[in-house]
């Protein structure tokens, strides 16, 4: 790569990390939303063995569900992380080259 200039595009890095309040917003939204229906399913007095695989199944989706958002912020704070060691890294070689100019 002598001489030539290579440009990494982090808009979409960005992007992404610009919108993790929405999505999280939205995520919430879809849980409460599943324990709401889920609730009310089982509060509808429904008894036996399709009402208790049923109240297990969901049990299970919610615990899936939950850590679905701890993916979400691994991502978010990796790609931040990232995206710091980017700019810092940008700084310094511009640093540098004015210093050798």
């Amino acid at each position: 790569m002598n001489g030539e200039h290579v440009l990494l595009d982090t808009s979409k890095i960005e992007e992404f990390i610009s919108h993790r309040n929405n999505l999280l917003e939205r995520y919430r939204d879809i849980n409460e939303r599943f324990n709401e229906i889920t609730q009310r399913l089982i509060n509808n007095h429904w008894q036996g063995d399709g009402a208790r695989a049923f109240a297990q199944d969901a049990q299970h989706v919610r615990y899936n569900i939950g850590s679905i958002a701890e993916v979400l912020r691994t991502m978010w704070d990796t790609l931040q992380d990232c995206l710091e060691i980017i700019e810092n890294q940008d700084r310094a070689l511009g640093s540098d080259n004015t210093n050798l100019m």
